[in-house]
This record gives C-alpha cells, structure tokens and sequence, in this order.
C-alpha cells in the first residue's frame, strides 16, 4: 500500500460514527497480490493438511522471508482412499487462498499505531454468503472499481473463486451511458413492443413501459462506459463457462441459477439488467440490510455496503 492513511481514517471515522462501547474492527480486504487456487491433496492426517498447503505455496511464490504468505483453506471435495494407502483417510482438493504477509500487514498496522486491531481479516468477499444466503448455485460478483471478485457457491459450499482487474470506473463516472445501453439493448431483445428496461426500477429489472428508442450519444462508437461494461459481462461469462466445463453440464443453468451483485458499481442503474441479458441467469442487488433498525441507506446503495455488512455479521457470530 501506497499510503495508509485513507484507511485508518476511514476506520477511526467509522468508529466515531458507531458511537461503539467496543472497538470490534472487522477487514475485507482486495489485492491484486492474492491469490486463490485448488489443490488436490493425496489422503493425509488433518494436522499435516496446512503444512502441506504452505511447502505447495512456496515452491510457487518463493520461500524467501518477504515472500511468506498467510493463507486460508477450505475442502471442495474428498475421494475415498485406496484401501492399500498406508496414510488412510481421503484424498482432498481444497480451495485455498493466499495472500502475502506483507500486504497484510501494510493495512493494519497504522491501525495498530492508531492503537485499533482488527480481530477479523478476510481477503476477497467470502463473507457474503453469510449474509445473503441463496439455495442452489449462486454466482457473488462484487464490483469495485479497479478489482471485481467472483465466488461460485452450491448449496453452502464454495466452489470456485476468481478475481480480476477491470477498470469499472467508466460505470461511475457516466451512468447514463449504462442506462442508455440498457434500454438499446432492451429494445433489441423485444422489438417494437412489449417490457423494455426501466432506470428508474430500484431492482434493475425489465418493466413494462412505452419503448425507448435512445441512440448512441457518439457518431457509432462506444463509450468507455459501454466497453468496460462489455469486458465485465465477458469475463462473467467466461468464468461461469469454465465451471460448466469442469462439472461436465450441458448449461450454465445447471452450475449457477442466481447471480448477486454487490460493490460500489452494483448500484449503477442499468448494470445489472445487462448482465442478465447477457448471461442469461437472473440478477439480483445484494440487500443484506433490512429490519426496522437497521440504518436507512439511500435506496439502490445497499449494494455498496454489502460486503461490510457481512463483515459486520461474521463480528457479530464469531466475537
């Protein structure tokens, strides 16, 4: 990190606002420097599985001091033993996330010198599945603006998890441009008649409405609205192809029946309505808060602060 002084005022400021009697600081936190991969372990005692996981990280990333990494797993999947296999058990392949200790560490220690620590560090957005939690296969893609995560879940079970940089803040910067796009692409999809995409329908939802015949605003080129929008729905659709191929199904449909957006770009009108067109499995906006005493977001902005929602409840659950 270049400079840490946004983060530990955003905290402290958090803090102040929270008027808390205890200072429980919960972090997720996106890098471009972690990383997330399946591992395939031969049958084992539980206890060596970490140590295992850690000798496999260093021969990939090096075993030097400032190359160590702190890591995470979870097991995707056992397969019987052979009964000759002296070490008995079950073969594993685990889902296993790393990131550098470093990194790490240059986000919470100006909190440590603000005498703040965090109990709860998670990388990525694997938290919100905790909050928002969906039967069948579910596709979580959390949009910000440099670095967008994806995490594929069946039924409570993590899957697969991918992360990319896209430059999404085109998406910020001309949210007319994305609802534009949303209605060209509604009216190419109905015709002249029928429900074309309504901006102004908090879910991001086709809706009944006259037909809107919007042109591009350039003499036929695309805006940079248009064009990151098309890279995110293309790297959506290749990540959700090649869980297809792994499970062997002949459609998408059978990997993933629900996709929820959450992040700051989530809450441009228009965004969700085009990757539904796009892929072809319904979209929804992360709403993880709700009751009478919760805090009154504005409308269409719970997406934002989905994933410190779920942060929030795994503070809540586990402290």
């Amino acid at each position: 990190m270049v400079n840490a002084d946004p983060v530990r005022h955003a905290v402290e400021t958090a803090l102040r606002n929270a008027r808390a009697g205890r200072d429980n600081v919960c972090l997720a936190l996106t890098n471009t420097l972690i990383d997330a991969r399946e591992l395939r372990l031969p049958p084992m005692p539980e206890g060596d599985i970490k140590a295992v996981i850690q000798f496999e990280l260093r021969q990939l990333f090096g075993g030097l001091e400032d190359d160590e990494r702190l890591l995470d797993f979870a097991v995707v999947s056992e397969h019987e033993a052979q009964p000759a296999s002296p070490k008995g058990g079950a073969a594993k392949e685990v889902l296993v996330v790393s990131v550098p200790r470093r990194v790490v560490y240059s986000y919470i220690t100006p909190l440590h010198e603000a005498r703040i620590f965090p109990e709860i560090v998670d990388v990525g957005v694997f938290s919100l599945p905790l909050c928002i939690p969906r039967g069948g296969g579910v596709v979580y893609v959390h949009l910000g603006p440099d670095i967008t995560n994806l995490l594929l879940v069946q039924n409570g079970l993590y899957e697969l998890t991918r992360q990319v940089e896209l430059a999404l803040t085109p998406l910020l910067e001309d949210s007319d441009a994305v609802s534009a796009a949303a209605r060209r692409r509604a009216v190419a999809l109905v015709g002249s008649a029928g429900s074309v995409f309504n901006p102004s329908f908090p879910d991001g939802r086709l809706a009944h409405s006259p037909v809107l015949t919007e042109q591009r605003g350039g003499p036929g080129g695309k805006t940079a609205a248009e064009e990151a929008l098309e890279a995110l729905t293309a790297w959506i659709l290749e990540t959700l192809e090649f869980a297809r191929v792994r499970r062997r199904a002949f459609t998408v449909n059978e990997c993933a029946q629900s996709v929820v957006l959450s992040g700051p770009v989530a809450t441009v009108p228009g965004v969700a309505a085009l990757i539904e067109q796009r892929v072809g499995i319904p979209v929804v906006l992360a709403a993880p808060l709700s009751g009478d005493d919760g805090l009154d977001f504005p409308e269409g902005s719970t997406p934002a602060f989905a994933l410190a929602a779920a942060m929030a409840y795994r503070g809540l659950t586990e402290l």
